[in-house]
């Protein structure tokens, strides 16, 4: 999914939202700030990396997750593109992998099934509170 398919609704967007890639500690990689003031015109809404350039040419994997920052609970994000009806595969690796629902529907704890060698006690599920703690394992 490119970046710029993906949109901040709500009232006051402008700055307060941003989108972080995370590495497999957890750190922040890259940071995407939705601003209305980007491009060279200084009127386009666009993800922007702070500097009003609009960010170009990123892309999210299936399954890839992200780490959305807001500053309202009336603000959401909206993307374009169809409902995706397959099951997604996400490769793990050694450390964390955020990931999110990718399904517009609630997913059963039940339903997430890993694959391959050695994941009984080996793979594991946490949510995390606002500020990344986790909140269940």
């Amino acid at each position: 999914m490119p970046l710029q398919a993906i949109k901040p609704t709500g009232e006051g967007t402008s700055d307060a939202v941003s989108i972080q890639t995370l590495d497999s500690a957890g750190r922040a990689v890259d940071t995407y700030i939705w601003c209305d003031w980007a491009g060279e015109s200084g009127d386009q809404e666009a993800w922007s990396d702070g500097s009003g350039d609009i960010i170009q040419g990123v892309s999210f994997a299936p399954g890839a997750g992200l780490w959305v920052q807001g500053v309202s609970a009336a603000q959401s994000l909206q993307t374009a593109g169809k409902v995706g009806v397959n099951d997604v595969v996400v490769q793990l690796c050694a450390g964390n992998v955020a990931l999110g629902n990718p399904f517009p529907v609630a997913i059963d704890l039940q339903d997430i099934i890993p694959e391959g060698p050695n994941t009984s006690d080996a793979v594991s599920i946490q949510t995390l509170d606002s500020a990344g703690r986790a909140v269940d394992t």
